[in-house]
């Protein structure tokens, strides 16, 4: 049965597609994680974790890699305090310090009628009495550089206030915006600095072949649509996202797997652009072509290699080109000729 009841969903746990869900997994940041650790080692001896600076493009892991370590301390260690703060949300140096004192002392503080230095003095007093160590990520913390570059330092400077005081920060970033900071805050701060380079189109495949797995039942989405989806898609985020949005259109159509369809109507891909990197590379085919130039000849449609080479076992299935294996010097290649 191809369609699916009134009562029936493709989606096992719908929360796995969320921006905020933390996998127990992390796929492709095994160096950034170690890093993360090695900063945090210190801290688990009862000394004085390592400032880090985490920086790289939008959808690149960071948040989530910090996400995943701050769950792991939650549930191992009762000397550290873990904070995670998004400074897009809590944007002044009063706000941060704010929600810093309700996570530290269970309770938000008055909204008027107390200072910053107040607010200071009753976080980190409280943090001394219980002997507890203070890990604080800053997310989305460009900002801190320039306009709040005072919150590190008030942060950091607090052990020469406070006896056997230890904290650290770990700035979240797009670019290492450190030599905007004022001279005392890059002294004190002094990081490690944890660099995200953008996920590669076979490790975007991977991941969203995992969340689905996680996500959805057996058959709800092929692999064929999943590279469709990551050729599409311009960052991670983006890609589970629209891989959410196609489940959900092809639920509504009650059929039981994403269709070709569903994906177009996602990336608003129109019926008439579908065959195009088709039309192109046989556009190309006057004469036989080595598979290596004509990939070059079409790169600019095709986007990736992977997507080239499918659409030839396309063509080739249905007997519209002849592809020949050749040997070179250099290693294998095919030539690649209409077939008449």
């Amino acid at each position: 049965m191809k369609f699916l009841l009134d009562d029936q969903t493709l989606f096992k746990n719908l929360e796995i597609f969320d921006n905020d869900f933390v996998p127990e997994e992390l796929l492709y940041r095994d160096n950034q994680l170690k890093s993360l650790e090695m900063c945090l080692k210190p801290a688990l001896k009862g000394s004085k974790p390592l400032n880090a600076l985490i920086i790289g493009t939008t959808a690149t892991g960071k948040t989530t890699s910090v996400k995943c370590l701050f769950k792991e301390i939650k549930e191992q260690s009762s000397n550290i305090i873990p904070i995670y703060i998004n400074c897009q949300i809590y944007n002044t140096h009063y706000k941060i310090f704010s929600e810093i004192h309700k996570i530290v002392l269970g309770y938000s503080p008055p909204t008027s009628g107390i200072s910053q230095s107040d607010l200071f003095d009753r976080i980190f007093s409280s943090l001394a009495k219980k002997k507890k160590i203070l890990l604080i990520a800053l997310d989305d913390s460009d900002s801190l550089f320039t306009a709040n570059s005072m919150v590190i330092y008030d942060i950091l400077r607090s052990h020469e206030i406070f006896d056997n005081l230890k904290s650290a920060v770990w700035c979240i970033s797009q670019k290492n915006k450190m030599y905007l900071a004022d001279d005392k805050v890059r002294s004190i701060f002094s990081p490690v600095i944890i660099e995200y380079l953008p996920y590669k189109f076979k490790e975007i495949v991977e991941i969203l072949v995992k969340r689905a797995g996680l996500g959805l039942y057996n058959n709800a989405i092929s692999r064929e649509s999943i590279e469709t989806i990551a050729e599409q898609s311009f960052d991670l985020r983006n890609a589970i996202e629209s891989m959410k949005k196609a489940v959900l259109l092809a639920e509504a159509d009650s059929v039981k797997a994403v269709q070709r369809k569903h994906i177009n109507s996602v990336f608003n891909i129109e019926d008439k652009e579908k065959n195009q990197l088709e039309k192109v590379i046989l556009a190309n085919l006057k004469n036989p072509i080595e598979s290596g130039d004509l990939y070059k000849k079409v790169e600019h449609i095709a986007n990736n290699y992977t997507k080239f080479y499918r659409t030839l076992e396309k063509l080739q299935q249905s007997e519209k080109i002849r592809i020949v294996p050749i040997s070179k010097q250099k290693g294998r290649s095919s030539l690649i000729s209409i077939k008449r």
